[in-house]
């Protein structure tokens, strides 16, 4: 492990000299707070890449050995990072990978990036990576579990001044302007939920079965709770995004190029306990390994990702 400090991310392509965020960018991060239960805490990116073979068409191919963050981005973007171990036995000594650490690791990523024709605002992503999601029991099923698992927070600067955060949740998230916030000193609170690590601006119950209408009660829920802190400045990469290109820039660590899975392939039916109710594969227990942080949407017009979802910025703690 390296001393936990900040150390500077990479480009995906070649070398280049090294980058430092603007001083800002640490003094207005989020701090993170886990649900009390939570089993599957942030992941260090090189332990999981240990713990995983690349596989292409459910066949293993032949890739770096080892496989580290600096050689990731020679995999192409079909792979998907299967688990050496049966990762469905959470609590089998194999899988002590999956549960994570709050000591002692790098399993965040800060990138910032310019949006386009706006040399005023600076968005900074703050990417956390776990090796594994917990989905939840609905009604009964178990549903969406996945290997490998990305969530961030997107704070937007203009002229060094936090104005809006975005906080992802599965497939969107919430938008607030910066002083809506719960705070300690300058810096937003995060609750994490428990196993599926959305996240969201307040304790308590959270449905999230229609997008831009979360629910203090439901069917489709996420629970948060002020469990264990964390700070994604700490122990993590920074990297610097253009939009115009598409490439990212810093110091030797190609993981953000690799734009393959982070974890195994959806499981075929029967394997491994896969069980999808009524043959939905949205409602399958276990799910594809998510992409990459490239995958989210970098390059926005609003602080929410253009996905065709209406934008709303909220002025007022909610669930």
């Amino acid at each position: 492990m390296r001393p936990t400090t900040l150390p500077l991310l990479a480009s995906v392509a070649s070398l280049t000299a090294a980058v430092t965020p603007p001083p800002y960018v640490l003094t207005y991060a989020p701090i993170h707070y886990l649900h009390p239960d939570e089993k599957f805490l942030p992941s260090d990116i090189s332990t999981h890449l240990l713990n995983v073979i690349p596989y292409k068409n459910n066949t293993p191919i032949p890739s770096p050995n080892p496989l580290t963050p600096t050689n990731l981005n020679t995999l192409s973007g079909d792979v998907y990072l299967t688990s050496r171990s049966d990762p469905t036995l959470f609590t089998s000594p194999q899988n002590a990978w999956e549960h994570g650490s709050l000591t002692a690791h790098q399993s965040s990523v800060i990138i910032t990036t310019h949006p386009q024709s706006n040399p005023t605002t600076i968005d900074a992503y703050y990417f956390t990576f776990y090796s594994l999601d917990y989905g939840g029991i609905y009604l009964g099923h178990n549903i969406g579990n996945h290997v490998g698992d990305w969530e961030h927070v997107m704070i937007r600067f203009v002229n060094a001044t936090p104005t809006q955060v975005w906080l992802s949740q599965h497939a969107n998230g919430e938008a607030f302007y910066y002083n809506t916030l719960e705070k300690e000193g300058v810096r937003p609170v995060v609750y994490i939920a428990n196993g599926t690590h959305a996240n969201y601006a307040v304790t308590g119950t959270h449905d999230h079965a229609i997008p831009d209408l979360n629910l203090p009660a439901g069917v489709v829920v996420d629970h948060t709770g002020k469990g264990a802190r964390f700070d994604p400045t700490v122990g993590g990469y920074y990297a610097e995004f253009d939009a115009a290109t598409g490439g990212f820039s810093g110091e030797t660590v190609g993981f953000l190029g690799f734009r393959g899975r982070w974890g195994d392939r959806k499981y075929e039916e029967g394997f491994r306990g896969q069980d999808c109710p009524l043959g939905i594969t949205q409602l399958c227990k276990w799910t594809d390994g998510p992409t990459g942080p490239w995958d989210k949407d970098l390059k926005r017009d609003t602080v929410c990702p253009d996905n065709g979802i209406l934008c709303i910025v909220r002025w007022v703690l909610g669930p």
